[in-house]
Parts: structure tokens; C-alpha cells; sequence
């Protein structure tokens, strides 16, 4: 498919600007009025560029698709090209949340993606231009699960009505940019598994509200950033399972021996419970 002029939000950058490589369009693989499931024809398009059966291109959420499983993006095997480190990267992309949407209709992430913490690899994410709509805020449900995830980038992106609407373990140097994280039960999650914390961080222009327990959980960070962006009406439903209700916590932070958190221009209102802003250590 030729590369079109006119890129879809989030996308620039990401997309091999020749005739080679391009958008896969989602709508003509399978129903973009969201009735049957798209999931099976997703998972396979995934798995044919990981084995690269296909080439490589971004895939274009061009229409509304109904998922009843987790789409899976599974890298933790890869073997590392020390020059072309994200030569099997997946990147979904589209024209932004009102033209593009994944409706997960199930527990379990919509999006869930495995990396590999081997010498050399690197994720080299670039996600953009769509919204991810959750069943319910359902207990499981995640809009974007991320395991070992290292350089990414997401921008333009509606995570909404899930439990979590990002949820991470060992997901750090990337940035968030333009994306609503609204009307979930925990907004945003973020903490090391095996490795590392959420380290060098950057919330660009980030909207994070109305989540019913809790805002944003950042625990075992440094070298956070928010610019700008929107910390509002979180916490109004009480008590989370560790903690209580608040718009913001970073816990445990301070480990690297350098600063923790810079913000400029990000507004706070309305949280609920112990804080809108709450900030802890060892």
C-alpha cells in the first residue's frame, strides 16, 4: 500500500515515507462499524508482521472495531538487531478518537504488548491518533498493559471506561503526549517488575480524570516530567485495595539519586481523599 500524503495523527515519524511500506487499513480487513469481533483478524495481521510474513507497516484504525480479546503483541523472544532494533515493531495509528476506536468488550487488556529486556533491544514505540473504550470499567479490563517497554511514545490517545487505563510494569524513557486518561477506575499505574520503575518519564498536555479511584500511581520513579495537561476529579468513588483515593502519588521514589518530579503548567482541582497531589519516598 502507498505511503499517503496526509498522515494520520501520531503517526509522524513513525511511518517509512516511500512506496514500500505504509498504512494497513483496518476497514478492509474486517467490520469498522464495530459489530463483529475483529479481534482473531488483528492478532493474525500482528503475528504475520512479527514473523514477517508480511512487511512491516503501520496499522490504520480507520473506523470503529470491536475486540472480544486481547490483541497481543508479543516481543519477548525477539532476537536483538543491534542496528535495526525495532525492525518488527507494531504500530497502530489513526485520525484521532472521533474518526478511530478499538471497543473492547471483554476483561483483560485491549492492547497488551511483551517485551524483551535482552542486550540490545529496543522497543521504539510510536502509538497515535485512536481511542480505546472499555467494558465497564470491569475488574481485569486494561486499555493499554505494557511489560518491559523502553523508548515509545504515545500520542493522541483516549484511554477510557477500563479498570486501568494504562497499566505498566518496566515501561520507562518515553512520553505521553496529548493523551486522556478519563473516566476509569485507576487512571494510570505505573512500576517496575524485574528491573525499572517509570524512569525519564514525560506527561506532554496529559488529561488525567474523573478516574473513580485514583488519577495516576507512579511508584519507584525518577526523572518524571509533566507539562502542562490536566490532573482533575479524580477519586471519587473511596478506598483502592493499598491505598486510599487521591489525583496523584509517587511512592517510593528517589532510588537514582536524582530529582523525582518537574512540573510546569499542570493544573489540579477536584480530587478526592488524601491529596491531589501526594508524594512519598523510601
Amino acid at each position: 500500500m502507498a505511503y499517503q500524503s496526509h498522515q494520520p495523527l501520531g503517526s509522524l515519524g513513525s511511518v517509512p515515507r516511500n512506496n514500500d511500506l505504509g498504512f494497513l487499513s483496518l476497514a478492509t480487513k474486517c467490520d469498522p462499524k464495530g459489530v463483529s469481533s475483529c479481534s482473531s483478524v488483528i492478532n493474525d495481521i500482528i503475528a504475520s508482521m512479527l514473523a514477517g510474513d508480511i512487511p512491516n507497516q503501520s496499522i490504520l484504525i480507520d473506523g470503529r472495531f470491536r475486540t472480544t480479546e486481547p490483541l497481543l503483541i508479543d516481543r519477548s523472544a525477539l532476537v536483538a538487531d543491534p542496528i535495526l532494533g525495532a525492525r518488527t515493531q507494531i504500530s497502530f495509528v489513526g485520525y484521532g478518537a472521533a474518526h478511530g476506536q478499538l471497543v473492547s468488550d471483554h476483561n483483560g487488556a485491549c492492547i497488551d504488548y511483551r517485551g524483551n529486556s535482552g542486550d540490545g533491544v529496543r522497543s521504539l514505540l510510536k502509538w497515535g491518533g485512536f481511542g480505546l473504550y472499555g467494558p465497564s470499567r470491569a475488574a481485569g479490563s486494561r486499555g493499554i498493559l505494557t511489560d518491559k517497554l523502553v523508548f515509545f511514545d504515545f500520542d493522541n490517545v483516549d484511554l477510557n471506561n477500563f479498570e486501568y487505563g494504562f497499566k505498566s510494569t518496566d515501561t520507562f524513557l518515553g512520553s505521553f503526549n496529548n493523551v486522556r486518561m478519563v473516566q476509569n477506575k485507576y487512571g494510570i499505574r505505573m512500576e517496575a517488575n524485574s528491573f525499572s520503575g517509570p524512569n525519564a518519564v514525560t506527561f506532554r498536555n496529559v488529561t488525567i480524570g474523573h478516574n473513580k479511584t485514583y488519577g495516576a500511581y507512579l511508584k519507584g520513579g525518577s526523572g518524571i516530567s509533566f507539562i502542562g495537561g490536566s490532573v482533575e476529579g479524580n477519586g471519587t468513588d473511596g478506598i483502592s485495595e493499598d491505598t486510599g483515593s487521591f489525583g496523584m502519588l509517587l511512592t517510593e521514589t528517589g532510588g537514582y539519586g536524582q530529582g523525582v518530579l518537574s512540573m510546569s503548567g499542570t493544573y489540579f482541582e477536584g480530587n478526592k481523599g488524601y491529596a491531589d497531589l501526594w508524594l512519598d519516598s523510601y
